[in-house]
């Protein structure tokens, strides 16, 4: 599902990164600045709502959705 995903959002302007669990991708958040979260409700490690939790708590600035 993340390749199709990834995919259909990729464009010569627009990257698109994809981790698979939660702490892969609190781990991406600390080493790369994005524009857009976009999250799975059920993810390994914590639900994608604790995620964007997280996010919005360190990363204020960056739209996140679950």
């Amino acid at each position: 599902m993340c390749d199709l995903i990834s995919e259909a959002l990729t464009t010569s302007e627009r990257r698109v990164v994809f981790k698979t669990s939660a702490d892969e991708a609190l781990k991406a958040l600390k080493e790369e600045d994005f524009d857009v979260v976009v999250t799975d409700l059920n993810m390994a490690g914590m639900t994608g709502t604790a995620l964007c939790r997280r996010l919005v708590a360190s990363c204020p600035d960056v739209p996140a959705w679950s």
